[in-house]
């Protein structure tokens, strides 16, 4: 579907993504390095990463994102 999600960061807290239905890359750092991810994986961005997603499948990429303090806050890149 070739959608991206991302980059995001820095924030406050952790970010946690259960990956519920897809594939893709997962962008684990700011200079663009990515590893796949699949259903069933969890993939955890430590406070301050900037992180993000690229979905390189034929079907949606699901995800559920925890962020944890919840007053962490968003911020889009």
């Amino acid at each position: 579907m070739g959608c991206s999600g991302g980059p995001t960061g820095p924030r406050s807290g952790q970010d946690t993504w259960t990956i519920l239905a897809g594939v893709g890359e997962y962008q684990i750092d700011a200079t663009g390095q990515t590893v796949p991810i699949a259903a069933g994986d969890v993939v955890v961005a430590p406070t301050g990463a900037v992180h993000g997603v690229l979905n390189t499948g034929t079907q949606a990429l699901v995800f559920v994102s925890v962020v944890s303090p919840a007053e962490s806050g968003y911020e889009p890149l």
